[in-house]
């Protein structure tokens, strides 16, 4: 009886402290959840705004020297050879400029690294690479050019999804050109691989199991930090942040401003932050940042036992 009369008060007591342990050691889970993913989504977002600008820098250097007379647009093969410096420069996937007159000028980056030139008239065409019909290209129906002509300001493209690989997927953004009397004289766009997003996702990682994600309001993955673009546990995910939006009768066109989610997807916990990115016109893309909670079940396990340990 004296036994008892010790042992059970001291296992109320352990049993005590120890759930009173666990539920600071969540509070202070959600509290680091939260930090890390605010920390994961700043790096993304400030390394996304930078990439993005790229084309935009792109343009307003060439702008700038057709304004400055420094350069022809008439001049093919010099804006060729501009080209072929900056696509080694800042690391793009092809600058295009096409001009009203019917001439066209681009520079591609292909699968080996390797840059294939091609010059256009409207009577004639010269590829400086490899031998190719480039006059049969007729760029003025193309969306990068017809919509800037339309409308006369820069636009995103609809993500081209190429047939060859994932790695050749990218992004389009056209500029309108104009000369130093400002009349529209072409249309510039420069392509963004979506790879190098990818790539950009991975260095900013902090936790090794965080998931991250750009999509697309209308749930389409854009980029990822993991080579397994769509695998299906990635899929279940996305979509149980839509079914979670749903649940507040939103969907992910009214995210306007961070947002934190948890929720379970296949049995695991998983902290979330939804980041709309709002630096770049028309480019209606989501930040999504996750982490599962058994990032930190260790950490809770350790400190539950040492309590535990400590009062006995």
């Amino acid at each position: 009886m004296i036994f008892l009369s010790l042992i059970i008060p001291t296992s109320i007591t352990v049993l005590f402290l120890a759930w009173a342990s666990l539920q600071k050691e969540q509070i202070a889970v959600n509290q680091l959840a939260t930090q890390l993913n605010s920390q994961t989504g700043n790096n993304v977002t400030h390394d996304l705004d930078n990439y993005l600008e790229v084309p935009s820098l792109i343009h307003k250097i060439n702008q700038d020297l057709i304004k400055l007379g420094w350069l022809n647009s008439n001049d093919l093969v010099k804006i060729k050879d501009l080209f072929f410096q900056q696509i080694k420069q800042f690391n793009v996937g092809q600058i295009n400029f096409g001009s009203t007159k019917g001439q066209f000028v681009g520079v591609k980056r292909k699968q080996d690294n390797s840059l294939v030139t091609n010059l256009m008239t409207k009577l004639s065409s010269e590829n400086l690479t490899e031998i190719s019909k480039s006059n049969e290209y007729n760029y003025q129906t193309e969306s990068w050019y017809r919509d800037v002509i339309k409308t006369g300001k820069p636009v995103w493209n609809k993500i081209d999804n190429s047939e060859y690989s994932p790695e050749s997927r990218a992004i389009l953004a056209s500029y309108p050109v104009y000369d130093r009397n400002n009349s529209l004289i072409g249309v510039l766009a420069v392509e963004l691989p979506i790879s190098e997003i990818d790539k950009l996702l991975q260095t900013v990682n902090i936790a090794q199991s965080n998931l991250i994600y750009i999509i697309e309001k209308s749930g389409i993955v854009v980029a990822s930090n993991s080579n397994k673009l769509l695998d299906n546990s990635r899929k279940i995910l996305i979509q149980e942040i839509a079914n979670k939006l749903l649940e507040t009768k939103e969907d992910y066109y009214d995210i306007k401003n961070t947002k934190d989610l948890e929720l379970k997807v296949t049995g695991e916990q998983y902290f979330v932050k939804l980041i709309p990115s709002q630096n770049q016109d028309n480019l209606d893309w989501l930040i999504v940042v996750a982490v599962p909670k058994s990032e930190f079940a260790p950490q809770i396990n350790n400190k539950v036992i040492i309590t535990i340990f400590y009062v006995y």
